[in-house]
């Protein structure tokens, strides 16, 4: 049987890539820096993880070893299989090889990419094309970030961190969205453009690039581009909310217009069904046979999940981590509930590098609750970085109702509170804590 070690197989990615080579048949081992939800899931599956930096334990005869480049290169474990002289593969350079074994269909976007691609996936999956998927979330359609289908099909999110992305050769790309993040990779804007375009001249000649409005990028002239959005090939007509926390979305193309019910809020994820809808019908698919796969799409944990509900009150946790991802969260907020429902933000800032650059942006985001509760940094990858806290964003809010709390006391912090909506978000650990927060604010 053949064997692969991943470093760093707790992260949402690398998880997903590691439950491929398990369906595949190979024996499959990792380390992870400490046990979650995930890893705990992982290991009911079937998959060996180490919690330590031992070294005895690794297999060296594995034909692979993956690491996240989110664990230091010097870290024990990989040096000491350097100093064996083991050949050691990024996440993203495993992809890139199974993206040219195959028919790969690659979601890239500062935003909405996990959701796009989750999308992708659910609707291909349902007009029975059965792809393989590597998604940065999991799907409530099929409670994983992996789906097992056609090799010779894939759906995978393009991570634009780290320029991940460009180890990839798609044959149809979506581009969601394009702002500024990960300047600690990239040092400026620009640069991050540059390798945006640079991802567009990966996809194969004679390929189809679907790109947002408002992503403003050059067009490498040997695919075939499509715009979406409020205007372009493909456009929204409408995006309206019903009762049970359904919406109603319609399409428009230069032919006809469509619609459906379906169940995830807003105007942003709309445009994230309105990308996959365009990709299929450019590959021939029937239009409402794929708005009736649409309206099955159940959505992915932590993107918008509505976690409780009564009478009194919702709780609904949300990944968003980037001032854009904010505003769309507070956004779709305002328009899924009740105007006069006063909503309450926990927030968990994730990386001390992306506090320091848009920390007057979080604190304008965050200005469109009616209360927000700001927790300790999660630090992620990072060490500290000098008078770089989650006072930053504080001291730049307009907002009265506003205090920095413990992350691990959120619970205890919203037992008296009278707020109808409170939203969950970040990208950090706050999903470790979802089950007691969710006890206190739903006494039986």
């Amino acid at each position: 049987m053949k064997k692969i070690f991943f470093a760093g197989i707790g992260g949402i990615g690398m998880s997903a890539l590691a439950r491929y080579y398990h369906h595949i048949g190979w024996q499959v081992s990792g380390y992870d820096k400490t046990e979650s939800i995930l890893t705990k899931k992982l290991v009911s599956e079937g998959l060996t993880i180490q919690y330590d930096d031992r070294t005895d334990t690794i297999p060296l005869d594995a034909e692979l070893y993956v690491f996240t480049p989110a664990i230091d290169r010097d870290f024990v474990i990989l040096k000491y299989l350097r100093d064996l002289g083991k050949t050691l593969l990024k996440r993203s350079e495993v992809l890139g090889i199974l993206s040219r074994q195959s028919t790969c269909l690659a979601v890239a976007g500062t935003h909405g990419k996990t959701t796009t691609a989750a999308i992708l996936t659910h609707l291909l999956h349902e007009l029975g094309a059965n792809p393989s998927a590597f998604v940065g979330g999991i799907m409530k359609n099929y409670q994983s970030n992996f789906l097992a289908g056609r090799d010779d099909l894939i759906v995978v999110e393009a991570d634009e961190y780290d320029r991940s992305f460009l180890q990839l050769t798609p044959s149809a790309a979506i581009i969601t969205s394009l702002d500024p993040d990960h300047l600690d990779i990239y040092g400026d804007f620009g640069a991050m453009q540059e390798s945006f375009e640079a991802f567009a001249k990966m996809i194969s000649d004679d390929g189809l690039l679907f790109q947002h409005e408002a992503v403003k990028l050059e067009s490498p002239q040997h695919v075939r581009h499509r715009i979406y959005g409020d205007n372009g090939s493909y456009r929204l007509h409408f995006a309206e909310r019903q009762k049970d926390n359904r919406w109603k979305i319609g399409f428009q193309d230069d032919e006809a217009q469509y619609s459906c019910s379906w169940s995830m809020p807003g105007k942003h994820n709309a445009h994230n069904a309105l990308a996959a809808f365009g990709l299929l019908r450019e590959m021939g698919y029937e239009p409402m046979a794929i708005m009736d796969a649409l309206s099955s799409f159940e959505g992915i944990e932590r993107r918008y999940e509505i976690i409780a509900q009564d009478t009194d009150r919702t709780l609904i946790m949300d990944y968003a981590h980037h001032p854009s991802e904010l505003r769309a969260a507070l956004d779709a907020t305002r328009h899924h509930f009740d105007q006069g429902e006063e909503i309450l933000a926990v927030f968990q800032p994730h990386l001390y590098s992306r506090t320091a650059d848009f920390h007057k942006e979080f604190a304008q985001a965050l200005d469109a609750a009616d209360e927000v509760m700001i927790t300790e940094i999660y630090p992620a990858r990072e060490e500290p970085m000098d008078g770089v806290t989650s006072d930053i964003i504080l001291r730049h809010m307009d907002l009265e109702k506003v205090r920095i709390i413990d992350s691990k006391a959120v619970s205890e912090e919203l037992k008296d509170t009278m707020a109808q909506v409170i939203l969950i978000l970040g990208a950090g650990d706050l999903d470790q804590h979802i089950e007691k927060i969710k006890n206190t604010l739903f006494k039986s």
